[in-house]
């Protein structure tokens, strides 16, 4: 039969209430290591992720993170880092057992042979400790970073870009991402699950000028990751802002299966109205966001 799981579980709430759910527990992985991988350009940052991602997985790999030189350039001021301003791979490497040796082993003699065919400028293992924790400081505070970034603290928000391209269009669609925000003049802050050809752009903006240049510059985004064959999102849903972009992306039959599905399940449109469909776009104002 269907999948009803994945279905409710992709609906954004528009289709019932989740009332009971249960969880599979991993083990800890007490031991850690990671790496810092600076490169030229992000194009060079993500072809090497290509590369390891069409390699069998790694067994002590479980992350593998970027940040554009913006995000550097954010993160550092931020921060009070002295990380270079340059796109930078972040890795973190676990195991159950104590066996640094081992992930050691599996960062030079697998991972840096790879980042050197792809021209980093550097490559550093690193084992648990300050500069390891620094490096994820960065990762994890990206949106504060680019929040505090022009010193508007009052006024300032944030505009989350979220989109999944795959990963053979990933470096094209990144690079022509950093170009379009060059044009306009803005910062490109980007931290991006690289490996799952996931990336987020983090736009600061403070008035209704900046707004509709932000939003521009996502709608581009968008349009562009469906091109290349991706999707509107990749984590973070459709909600409200992204339902314009469902056909483009699906196709007007795939839709409609859905609305169908909506209407059968949520005959009162109780659940979560206004989002996700774009039949409550003519229902709602805020839809048209």
């Amino acid at each position: 039969g269907l999948d009803l799981t994945q279905l409710y579980c992709g609906s954004e709430g528009t289709l019932g209430l989740v009332v009971e759910c249960c969880f599979k527990v991993y083990p800890l992985n007490h031991h850690r290591c990671g790496g810092l991988v600076t490169f030229a350009s992000s194009a060079d940052a993500v072809s090497a992720v290509v590369a390891v991602k069409q390699l069998p997985p790694l067994r002590t790999l479980v992350r593998l993170e970027l940040l554009n030189t913006g995000g550097i350039i954010a993160t550092n001021k931020e921060y009070q880092l002295t990380l270079e301003a340059t796109p930078t791979l972040l890795i973190e490497m676990q195991d159950i057992y104590d066996h640094t040796v081992y992930m050691g082993q599996e960062f030079e003699n697998i991972l840096r042979p790879i980042f050197e065919a792809y021209h980093c400028k550097k490559c550093d293992f690193i084992v648990d400790g300050k500069s390891f924790d620094d490096a994820w400081e960065a990762r994890r505070g990206c949106l504060m970073a680019a929040a505090a970034y022009r010193g508007k603290k009052k006024t300032e928000k944030v505009l989350i870009t979220d989109v999944c391209v795959p990963l053979s269009s990933l470096a094209k669609v990144i690079t022509e991402t950093e170009a379009d925000f060059t044009v306009k003049n803005v910062l490109c802050i980007i931290c991006a699950h690289i490996a799952d050809g996931n990336f987020h752009c983090m736009v600061p903006f403070s008035n209704e000028e900046e707004k509709k240049v932000v939003l521009e510059l996502e709608h581009n985004l968008v349009r562009r990751a469906i091109a290349y064959g991706g999707s509107a999102s990749g984590e973070h849903g459709v909600g409200i802002g992204k339902v314009r972009h469902l056909v483009a992306e699906h196709g007007a039959a795939h839709v409609c299966v859905q609305e169908c599905i909506k209407a059968a399940l949520d005959p009162k449109n109780l659940f979560n109205p206004g989002v996700f469909y774009p039949s409550q776009l003519a229902r709602y104002g805020t839809a048209h966001l």
